[in-house]
């Protein structure tokens, strides 16, 4: 999630995720508890790695805060 982030922060305005990334929701929400949308989870997950949107702008130092938070392997 967070490396995806990091591509749509960096994108052009006109770029389609960024749009999408940009674009509010229309319409009224549902009784209950509110869904937890894509956008909230990496928020969330920023907030547990100290890490902020204008931390996202510069490519090298977001892919190695995040890179050293998802230690998968990398072929």
């Amino acid at each position: 999630r967070l490396r995806w982030f990091g591509h749509v922060v960096r994108q052009e305005s006109s770029g389609v995720a960024r749009t999408a990334y940009d674009m509010g929701l229309l319409g009224r929400q549902r009784r209950g508890a509110p869904r937890m949308t894509w956008l909230h989870r990496v928020r969330r997950d920023m907030t547990e790695l100290g890490l902020s949107e204008t931390t996202a702008l510069d490519r090298g130092e977001w892919r190695g805060k995040v890179r050293t938070a998802d230690p998968a392997p990398r072929d």
